[in-house]
């Protein structure tokens, strides 16, 4: 279900045609970090959650947080499952190289994000025992 979008704007008297803008506007959306709708069906990019401040949160911060931690993982390696098999498509395969080239490094940047949510997290937990007072033996 590839398409393409084309934007006309008209400058100084001259048209210009950009063709195949869905690959300059994905990358855009990947690179600024906002959902991404693709042309893939597999819906929206999983929004990353924000980090608790480990030596100021709650523990009740910290079981929500690790919760909204757990929650994007694995909805991002459902997004990913879906992004892999529309990458092993016929309608992949007839996209033009620059397009793939595209989708490939948004899943490498949506992976690495995925990657590096749960050492983040973990450095607050870290933070966060850290701020809690000694127990005296």
């Amino acid at each position: 279900m590839a398409f393409t979008l084309a934007l006309i704007i008209k400058k100084q008297g001259d048209i210009v045609k950009f063709k195949h803008l869905t690959q300059y506007l994905l990358a855009l959306l990947f690179v600024l970090g906002g959902p991404v709708y693709a042309q893939t069906d597999c819906g929206v990019l999983p929004e990353k959650p924000s980090i608790v401040d480990g030596s100021t949160a709650t523990m009740e911060e910290l079981v929500a947080n690790s919760q909204a931690v757990k929650s994007y993982i694995g909805d991002v390696d459902n997004f990913l499952d879906c992004y892999d098999a529309f990458m092993q498509s016929s309608d992949f395969s007839e996209l033009p190289q620059n397009e793939k080239l595209v989708y490939a490094n948004a899943m490498d940047n949506i992976l690495e994000a995925r990657n590096a949510i749960g050492p983040q997290f973990n450095a607050q937990v870290e933070a966060f025992r850290a701020a809690q007072p000694q127990e005296s033996e």
